[in-house]
């Protein structure tokens, strides 16, 4: 995502959510068969998927293709990025100084095993060597 959407990360309700993790998961879908995935264990619609596919689509969180005469949907964002943007966001909307997000992470961080805080670290690492060159 770009840093001008980072400011201002896109509300998700449950049911976008819910598609965006199948998209990541299956690369590509049409309403049919995210509705057939997704929507018909909830008790939704096919307009609903429809109507919920084309709102990720205008938020720029989604790319379409027509194939015949239907939509094929993919994700337009990875889900690093979406998470990025997110956690941007609520730390600008909740005071954004750097002390206050930094032990918001460090609180988050808390509930990581061993394993994940030592990925974290490297993350770290790799993304300060980047800086420096």
């Amino acid at each position: 995502m770009s840093s001008q959407s980072k400011a201002n990360a896109p509300r998700l309700g449950e049911l976008e959510s819910d598609l965006l993790h199948h998209l990541w998961q299956v690369d590509e879908a049409t309403a049919k068969t995210a509705h057939e995935a997704i929507g018909q264990a909830r008790g939704v619609s096919l307009n609903t998927i429809q109507s919920t596919l084309d709102r990720l689509y205008r938020k720029g969180l989604l790319a379409r293709r027509k194939v015949s005469r239907a939509f094929q949907y993919s994700s337009a964002v990875t889900r690093s990025s979406l998470l990025a943007a997110l956690v941007s966001d609520s730390a600008r909307r909740f005071g954004g100084d750097t002390a206050s997000t930094m032990s918001a992470l460090v609180d988050a961080a808390e509930a990581l095993d061993d394993q994940a805080l030592d990925a974290l670290q490297q993350l770290i690492e790799a993304r300060r060597s980047e800086r420096q060159h």
